[in-house]
């Protein structure tokens, strides 16, 4: 894979993005072929400073899923959302499905 082609890109990431719209397996392209596309991009984004935590994990093949705030909160509260229904539904008045 040629440099010259994401060397275009602003940054590192929206190289790889590219990079994957281009190359990912699920829409045609091969494994092989975007595994090689990131190894180049990174190779070329490694002075950068984000790139430089990211870069190991690439090289090594592992893959960091990042989980959001928002995400993180709502798994935390699901169990307490269902032990909240659970208890509204014990309370008198509550209306069940049957009742209406």
């Amino acid at each position: 894979m040629a440099d010259i082609e994401w060397t275009s890109y602003p940054d590192r990431r929206s190289a790889r993005r590219a990079a994957v719209r281009k190359f990912h397996p699920d829409i045609g392209g091969s494994a092989d072929a975007l595994r090689a596309a990131l190894t180049d991009i990174d190779a070329l984004f490694a002075d950068a400073p984000s790139a430089s935590a990211s870069a190991s994990a690439s090289a090594s093949g592992e893959v960091t899923v990042l989980r959001s705030f928002r995400g993180t909160v709502e798994q935390l509260a699901k169990p307490v959302r269902v032990r909240y229904k659970k208890f509204r539904a014990r309370l008198p008045g509550a209306r069940t499905y049957t009742e209406i």
